[in-house]
């Protein structure tokens, strides 16, 4: 009985080591091929998020200028543009972290809002027309 347990034993074929360390290789090749790719489409949609939420700010912004220009109210500094913001319930998601991640470019005599930025990302970026309202 023994000796039947000793040949099935000696029968079994397993993977050569010339074998796993192919795969491995294989493996690890394709790890380094799709994973900066992986990578860049990770940044790249972070960026897209980024640049429209700056946009989104950006046209909030602007609907609050007007308002406060149509009823003569003043809008002194950024924090008080921010805080209409969030009083008006113009964006969509957390607004508190949107607006403290976020730099608005305002001219207060003028009720112009040059420019919004997010989380490094500039609406609109230089060169570029903003939206007319």
């Amino acid at each position: 009985m023994i000796n039947k347990f000793k040949s099935k034993i000696k029968d079994k074929k397993g993977f050569t080591l010339v074998e796993v360390i192919v795969v491995m290789t294989i493996i690890v090749t394709l790890i380094a091929i799709v994973g900066p790719n992986t990578i860049g489409y990770i940044n790249s949609a972070r960026t897209t998020s980024n640049k429209a939420t700056a946009r989104a700010v950006y046209i909030a912004s602007m609907q609050v200028a007007a308002d406060a220009a149509m009823k003569n109210s003043t809008l002194a500094t950024e924090a008080d543009l921010k805080n209409a913001i969030k009083a008006a319930n113009l964006l969509q998601g957390d607004a508190e972290a949107i607006l403290k991640d976020t730099t608005i470019s305002y001219d207060p005599k003028n009720y112009i809002i040059n420019s919004v930025t997010y989380l490094g990302e500039k609406y609109p970026e230089d060169g570029e027309v903003a939206p007319a309202n």
